[in-house]
């Protein structure tokens, strides 16, 4: 539906330090390198939408893969099962894609390793209910025809709902729907609920639709409210094998995507205009699809809790068919290296 963007190939010999974002972040650039140098190039993939664009476009944009001495060649896919295949066929050096898909690649049998951990969009998974549907307690949605893709991370949220309010996940009338199909449904009336991620989600309630549930916020009775039902980490991920073969391209990628979010966060409508090209969309909704993500690059402790909890309902829920340990998803070993103050699990 959306193009895609070609390579940008230059040539460098720039040794620049690293942003510092609240703290000493600042690092060593890549050593000045030559562009026919193959170690040095990237084929990257990424979904031309906020969450998962918005650091790889703002790096390109801004130049600072050039700064750090990688070339990088991105390619915008709108299909997940697409980068699936353009990952296990050999297509790429490194992706971008919510904790939740990859653990689904892993499941399937796809050899890669999470290298870095980028925002949490829990905020941009979310639900929309029409206006004209009454909903007096959680229970009446049981009655309702919800819109949903298979497999979507949004899901989650949703049965966590069901679980906390007592409502029967099993008993509401799934319609599996894509988005762009969800909307026109919405709109005609053949589903009550839409069910997906951001920008769909906004357009939805551009027609009257009203916000039902997200990952981290409801309201479901009227009553706006926190609530702590997907944390959901967009995260880089690569094939194992380029942990090591594209050791020093994958390092001077993380510094570059580092700058990036310094630069999201302290020059938001700069970076709106940029992610808002990229996706060909509204500057106004880009922006508050952005609002919902929280870019906040890096790993700590509370990315490994909340994504080892979200292992264990997957796999409770079946949504995985093997009990997948933290410690065999990711390798931080570039990370580490390349950005040391972003990684603070140990």
């Amino acid at each position: 539906m959306r193009k895609k963007i070609g390579a940008i190939i230059l040539s460098v010999m720039l040794s620049l330090s690293l942003c510092a974002c609240g703290g000493d972040t600042s690092q060593t650039s890549a050593k000045s390198t030559e562009a026919s140098d193959s170690n040095m190039k990237l084929k990257v993939i990424a979904t031309p939408a906020p969450a998962s664009c918005s650091q790889v476009a703002v790096a390109e944009e801004m130049g600072y893969f050039e700064e750090e001495g990688v070339d990088v060649e991105i390619q915008y896919v709108t299909n997940l099962s697409d980068m699936a295949s353009i990952i296990a066929g050999g297509g790429c050096d490194a992706a971008f894609n919510s904790y939740y898909t990859v653990l689904t690649w892993i499941d399937s049998g796809l050899d890669v390793k999470v290298i870095a951990a980028n925002n949490d969009m829990g905020g941009t998974q979310a639900a929309a209910i029409r206006t004209d549907i009454e909903i007096n307690s959680p229970k009446d949605l049981e009655n309702c025809k919800l819109g949903l893709v298979p497999g979507a991370e949004v899901n989650v949220a949703i049965m966590r709902m069901c679980d906390e309010y007592g409502v029967d996940f099993d008993a509401i009338n799934k319609v599996e729907v894509q988005p762009a199909d969800q909307l026109s449904a919405f709109e005609s009336g053949d589903i009550d609920i839409i069910a997906c991620w951001e920008p769909w989600l906004t357009k939805a309630e551009s027609m009257g639709g009203r916000f039902l549930l997200s990952g981290n916020k409801a309201d479901i009775e009227g009553i706006p409210s926190d609530v702590d039902w997907l944390t959901l980490y967009e995260t880089t991920v690569v094939p194992t094998s380029a942990v090591t073969e594209k050791a020093d391209a994958l390092a001077a990628m993380l510094r570059a995507v580092k700058k990036a979010e310094c630069y999201i966060n302290s020059n938001r409508d700069e970076a709106v205009e940029i992610v808002a090209k990229v996706c060909e969309s509204d500057v106004d909704e880009i922006a508050g699809i952005m609002e919902k993500n929280d870019y906040r690059w890096g790993v700590d402790s509370q990315y490994k809790d909340t994504m080892s909890s979200l292992e264990d309902f997957m796999f409770e829920h079946k949504i995985i068919q093997n009990d997948i340990e933290f410690d065999d998803v990711h390798d931080f070993s570039i990370l580490k290296k390349a950005v040391p103050d972003a990684y603070t699990l140990d």
